[in-house]
C-alpha cells in the first residue's frame, strides 16, 4: 500500500502518501539565450552553478529518484541529461525531433516524453539507457505534456490545433483527441489524485479543466493575459498559473475552480513555474527580467528578493511529486 513518507525540504517536512522519501533537490532553470541551466539552492535561494548546454534550452524535468535532470534544447533538436549529483552534462540525446519544448517523466522514472513543437510529435526516451523510443504524432505545434500519477496516460497540448492529445503510455498510441479546450493551449498540469487536467489557453486567457475519467471538458476559469504555464500543489488544493503579459500569477482553488488571488509584482514576463515537494514555495521564472521570484504558498505573497539567472529564462523544475513507487 501507499505508506506515508516524510519529505524533508528546506521549507519544512510534509507527510504524503508515496513510496519515496524525498529531499528537495536544487531548482533547475533553463536560460534560453545563454544556452545554459542555472542551479538554485532552495536553502539559500542563490544560484550555485551554471551548466552549459544546448541551444535555446526550454523544458526541464527531474527523474523521480532525483539523480537526473532532462533538458530540451529547442534549437539543437536535442535533450541534455544532467547528473544532479555534480551538475554536469552526462550525455546529449540527439535526433529527438524538431523544436523540442515540453518534457515530462513517468512516475516510475523509466520514460521521458518530449514534445516536439515543430515536428508535431512526441518522442519517447528510455531511461536510464537514454535511447530513443517511439515517435507519436499529435496535433499542430504541441507545447507541453503532463503524465497521470499512475503513469498510464500522457496529456499533450496542441497549441495550433486547440486540442489535447491523450497518449496511452502502454503502447504509445493516441487514445483520443480532446477538441474545444480553448484557443492556443500551452501549459498543462494534472492533479495529484489524477482526476483532473488543467489546460492553460494562452490566446483565450483562461484555463480549462478536463475530467480524466472520461476525458470530458469541465469548467473554464478566466485568468490573466497570455497565460503560459501551470503548477499544482502536492496536496492538490491550488493551481498556480503564470500570466505572461499581465506580469502576474493566478491562484486557482481546485475545489470550486475559482480564483483565490492574483499575485501581482512577480516580475516581467512570468513563464515557467514549479512548486517544491513540500508545497510551501512556488518558483516563478521571469523571462524579461532574467530572474526567478519565490512565492510563499501559505500566504500567496512574494518571499525574498529576485534571484538573478541567465538571459531569457523559460523553464523551471523542482522535486517531482512523491507519487507511489512502482
Amino acid at each position: 500500500g501507499n505508506k506515508p513518507v516524510i519529505i524533508t525540504t528546506p521549507g519544512g517536512q510534509a507527510t504524503v502518501p508515496g513510496g519515496y522519501t524525498y529531499t528537495t533537490t536544487n531548482i533547475y532553470v533553463t536560460n534560453g539565450n545563454t544556452a545554459s541551466v542555472s542551479v538554485i539552492d532552495p536553502g539559500t535561494n542563490t544560484v550555485t552553478t551554471t551548466i552549459p548546454g544546448g541551444t535555446r534550452p526550454f523544458g526541464v524535468a527531474i527523474t523521480p529518484d532525483l539523480t537526473r535532470a532532462y533538458v530540451t534544447n529547442t534549437f539543437s533538436d536535442s535533450v541534455s541529461v544532467i547528473n544532479t549529483a555534480n551538475n554536469t552534462v552526462l550525455t546529449t540525446i540527439t535526433g529527438v525531433g524538431t523544436g523540442p519544448a515540453g518534457i515530462a517523466i513517468t512516475p516510475d522514472g523509466t520514460k521521458a516524453y518530449v514534445v516536439n513543437a515543430s515536428s508535431n510529435n512526441v518522442r519517447v526516451i528510455n531511461i536510464p539507457a537514454n535511447t530513443l523510443g517511439p515517435t507519436i504524432p499529435v496535433g499542430t505545434n504541441p507545447q507541453d505534456v503532463a503524465i497521470t500519477p499512475d503513469g498510464t496516460k500522457a496529456y499533450v497540448t496542441n497549441n495550433g490545433s486547440n486540442s489535447v492529445s491523450v497518449i496511452n503510455t502502454a503502447n504509445n498510441t493516441v487514445l483520443t483527441t480532446i477538441t474545444g479546450v480553448g484557443t492556443g493551449p500551452n501549459g498543462i498540469a494534472i492533479t495529484p489524485d489524477g482526476t483532473k487536467a488543467y489546460v492553460v489557453n494562452a490566446s483565450s486567457g483562461n484555463v480549462r479543466v478536463i475530467n480524466t475519467a472520461g476525458n470530458t471538458l469541465g469548467p473554464t476559469i478566466t485568468v490573466g493575459t497570455q497565460p503560459n504555464r501551470i503548477a499544482i500543489t502536492p496536496d492538490g488544493t491550488k493551481a498556480y498559473v503564470t500570466n505572461l503579459f499581465s506580469n502576474s500569477v493566478s491562484v486557482i482553488n481546485t475545489a470550486d475552480n475559482t480564483i483565490i488571488i492574483t499575485i501581482t509584482g512577480v516580475g516581467t514576463g512570468p513563464l515557467g513555474i514549479a512548486i517544491t515537494a513540500d508545497g510551501t514555495r512556488a518558483y516563478v521564472v521571469n523571462r524579461d527580467l532574467n530572474s526567478v521570484r519565490v512565492i510563499d504558498t501559505a500566504t500567496n505573497t512574494l518571499s525574498g528578493p529576485a534571484i538573478p539567472v541567465g538571459t531569457n529564462p523559460a523553464g523551471v523544475a523542482a522535486t517531482p511529486l512523491p507519487y507511489p513507487a512502482p
